[in-house]
């Protein structure tokens, strides 16, 4: 509850930051830690990697929260690094083999399943708008078919072109490098 000054190393500079850091909630991902905090006189709710903390001194002045903060929003919100953050209602066409855990572990409690063949099944569910949410879809690959909503199912699709692309270029070179 105390106010730390801090040199940060960000990735895109030379030289650290030294900053004032009003602390707010301490979150581990994975290995990696993280600080919520608000930096300086501003409100804003920053997330910064402790790894990154060249040097650390505690202060004497109590930290500052900003007004209306609030701890479980702001902790799901850093937790999704991105999107939106609003709900939205997500249809996909799973592989059973793949998704079939999903049957056991809810993502949602509005969560409804059918089936969609003897192979696959339709899976909707009320989930949040989050980077986290990209990325585990993304983790099924070719295993999954984001139906809805729409503008999901297009970035998923440019996704998989892209990977495509990627993937041909680079079979094009190993096949060069081997004749």
């Amino acid at each position: 509850n105390r106010q730390c000054a801090v040199e940060y190393q960000q990735l895109w500079r030379d030289e650290p930051a030294s900053w004032t850091l009003h602390p707010l909630v301490y979150l581990q991902r994975g290995p990696a830690f993280y600080l919520l905090c608000t930096i300086d006189d501003y409100t804003d709710v920053r997330q910064l990697a402790i790894h990154r903390m060249l040097s650390v001194q505690v202060l004497d002045p109590k930290a500052r929260q900003p007004v209306g903060f609030d701890v479980d929003q702001e902790v799901e919100r850093s937790q999704g690094m991105g999107g939106s953050g609003e709900p939205l209602r997500l249809v996909a066409r799973f592989w059973k083999r793949a998704g079939l855990h999903l049957l056991e572990t809810r993502l949602a409690t509005d969560q409804a399943v059918e089936d969609a063949d003897v192979d696959h099944f339709r899976l909707t569910a009320t989930v949040n708008d989050t980077a986290q949410l990209r990325w585990w879809l993304l983790s099924f690959g070719s295993k999954v078919e984001v139906l809805e909503p729409e503008g999901l199912r297009e970035e998923m699709a440019n996704q998989a072109y892209w990977m495509n692309r990627m993937y041909a270029k680079t079979n094009r070179m190993i096949e060069q490098r081997s004749s």
